[in-house]
């Protein structure tokens, strides 16, 4: 009787360490996300407490589909063109400083130009001037460089400025002015595991235009991000369609690793041309300072006018 108990005692035992060795082993469910709303509010946060690079150089491969689109120079400014032809590729050169938003652009033929777009500035600062500006070009007032920004990378701890950013952001994106709705696991454009959420405005979509996000699950970041663009026509003609921006890892920066702008054109409500933008940052670098030259708007010269 002795000898049966151990044995029953000792098959137990056995049972019980099996099932545990079996739970240790077995993956762990992922843990369900709060509620939408504060996923994304935390998701927000994290995006704006990340370090900013003071200055970066990078190259933009920017691809046409569906019709010839170019970036040109333009009296020093930098003009996006779309257009029926042969899809297009081009390759540009660029240098980003944080202090004022300025990207100095070097095209093939040597021409420079400055832009202020968001969508030509790979960074979170760059994100959010998008949505607030769209392809606006208008550089913002200047302001003088701080003389971190001018000797260094900036310090991972807050400033004044950073504040007044978050205010801003706040007021741009924050969950007050959207309805957040979850829409479950996706992945990320690297393929990471994220968490994807729709934002619905609850007035005035056209100065709130983020529309969908995706949160890479492992550091809580936006790793796409969705704007519509806001609708334009001119009579029977008009135009709609979206901006998507993707982020990852570049060195000790969170970067867009590029973006996606889809176009349709329509007339009398029929959509009749699509054009794709494609535009890939690559080859990142993040000097301490770069040549104020840079970022001087090139001069050009007057047109000379033939006499009568």
């Amino acid at each position: 009787m002795l000898h049966l108990m151990k044995r029953t005692a000792a098959a137990y035992a056995a049972l019980m360490f099996s099932l545990c060795a079996f739970a240790s082993a077995a993956p762990l469910p992922a843990a369900t996300p709060p509620s939408a709303t504060a996923f994304y509010v935390r998701a927000v946060a994290t995006m704006d407490a990340l370090p900013q690079p003071a200055y970066a150089t990078y190259t933009i491969i920017a691809r046409g589909e569906g019709g010839s689109v170019k970036l040109t120079p333009a009296k020093g400014r930098v003009e996006l063109t779309a257009g029926p032809g042969p899809n297009s590729i081009e390759r540009i050169h660029a240098a980003y400083r944080a202090h004022d938003g300025a990207a100095s652009l070097r095209f093939r033929d040597g021409k420079r130009a400055l832009a202020h777009w968001g969508l030509l500035r790979p960074t979170w600062n760059g994100a959010y001037a998008f949505m607030q500006e769209g392809y606006a070009s208008a550089p913002p007032t200047p302001k003088p460089a701080p003389a971190s920004a001018r000797t260094s990378l900036p310090p991972a701890s807050p400033t004044p400025s950073a504040a007044l950013r978050t205010i801003a952001i706040v007021k741009s994106i924050g969950p007050g002015y959207y309805r957040v709705q979850d829409r479950g696991a996706a992945s990320c454009p690297d393929g990471a595991p994220g968490h994807a959420l729709h934002l619905i405005a609850w007035r005035d979509p056209q100065t709130h235009p983020l529309t969908d996000v995706t949160v890479d699950l492992h550091s809580m970041r936006f790793c796409m991000m969705r704007f519509s663009l806001p609708s334009n026509g001119m009579g029977p003609f008009g135009a709609t369609g979206f901006v998507e921006l993707h982020f990852r890892q570049s060195g000790a920066y969170w970067m867009e690793s590029g973006s996606l702008a889809n176009i349709e054109v329509r007339a009398l409500g029929i959509a009749f041309k699509n054009y794709t933008i494609r535009m890939n940052y690559n080859h990142f670098t993040y000097p301490s300072t770069l040549p104020a030259a840079l970022f001087v708007v090139p001069k050009v010269a007057p047109t000379a006018t033939p006499r009568r």
